[in-house]
């Protein structure tokens, strides 16, 4: 962000656009890359004000546009192709032993399944708001400047780096290596990159924490424990046992999307990982069906991640109104399509 990277790449597409509805199927694909890039919470976090500003320059007579664009953003991020891709999976990944490529050979083809899903299911929600009609309000809706703002010093530098970075987790993992030495030898490199070209200032940063949301988290991770302490974790285990084959995955998926809605996916994706610990044959199939209801039943409430948490508080900063209402509507109508068609390809792996 700091390097006029995003900048540059907002305006690309608003040069580019020929349609709302095409241009909202570009920032959804876009979206669904970060989240592979990044990570579904940054992603978010920096995608989110870049869509609605999109949608504001571009069609200025429609305000109405900005929440189907940013639900663009948030809606792409479901499934995590990657372990890095959500720090939820990360700690189940861990947990259940499964290493970064095999976890990647597995997940990438669900996460397909279920983007290409979720992509027709909004698609189809908000194709009357994204219809071509131009509204005049004392100006045609005739697109922003095309010229793109030019790069910062170091711009192709950490463009450089993030590409380093990413292909250097599948080797040094395959090597026996953790991810987290790879995470934080990209961060010491790209904050050398910055200093070295003067790029973003640390007041950036601590404008863009909040503190409430850490607090939350915090919270919640609390209420896991008192769960985990009162017996929780006995009682889903004993649910668990109580399926086998197809039936549980189904079952861990559905329990794990309906608590991490209610309760938020990383203290559950913790309750389900030491659930499964003492089922019987419970692998792989088990401990990715909990991931994928942990990724993609957030979509319900919005206390459910992070992710949700950061997009919410990112509408408010640009006053963006999403009424609870709609967003339980349009959550549940894409979450439960999506996790269908993921649970689908896993049990058909």
């Amino acid at each position: 962000d700091a390097a006029g990277l995003l900048a540059r790449l907002s305006r690309r597409l608003e040069s580019r656009a020929r349609s709302p509805r095409a241009l909202f199927s570009t920032v959804f694909w876009v979206s669904a890359a970060a989240t592979v890039v990044l990570n579904n919470d940054s992603a978010v976090m920096v995608l989110t004000p870049l869509a609605v500003g999109l949608a504001r320059r571009r069609y200025p007579g429609r305000p109405e546009l900005a929440a189907p664009f940013a639900f663009a953003v948030f809606l792409a991020s479901g499934v995590a192709p990657l372990v890095i891709s959500n720090p939820m999976n990360m700690i189940a990944a861990e947990y259940g032993g499964i290493r970064f490529n095999d976890y990647a050979a597995r997940v990438i083809p669900i996460w397909l399944a279920s983007t290409a899903m979720t992509y027709i299911v909004a698609h189809a929600l908000f194709r009357r708001v994204l219809c071509d009609r131009i509204i005049f309000a004392g100006a045609n809706d005739a697109p922003a400047s095309r010229s793109r703002p030019p790069a910062q010093p170091g711009a192709r530098a950490i463009l450089a780096l993030l590409a380093v970075v990413l292909a250097a987790y599948p080797i040094v993992t395959g090597l026996g290596g953790p991810v987290w030495a790879v995470a934080a030898a990209g961060a010491a490199l790209a904050i050398a990159v910055a200093r070295r070209h003067r790029i973003g200032r640390a007041s950036l940063i601590a404008r863009a924490v909040s503190f409430d949301i850490l607090i939350f988290l915090w919270a919640v991770s609390v209420v896991g424990i008192g769960l985990r302490k009162v017996g929780l974790v006995g009682h889903l285990g004993a649910l668990y046992a109580s399926a086998g084959g197809g039936a549980r995955a189904a079952l861990v998926c559905g329990v794990s999307s309906l608590g991490s809605a209610a309760l938020n996916n990383h203290p559950m994706s913790i309750l389900n990982m030491m659930a499964l610990e003492a089922v019987p044959h419970a692998g792989w199939r088990e401990t990715l069906a909990a991931l994928i209801g942990g990724d993609l039943g957030p979509r319900l409430l919005p206390m459910g991640s992070l992710a949700g948490l950061i997009w919410l508080e990112s509408l408010r900063r640009l006053r963006v109104v999403v009424s609870l209402g709609a967003f339980l509507r349009i959550g549940a109508l894409v979450a439960l399509p999506a996790l269908a068609a993921a649970l689908a390809v896993l049990l058909a792996e």
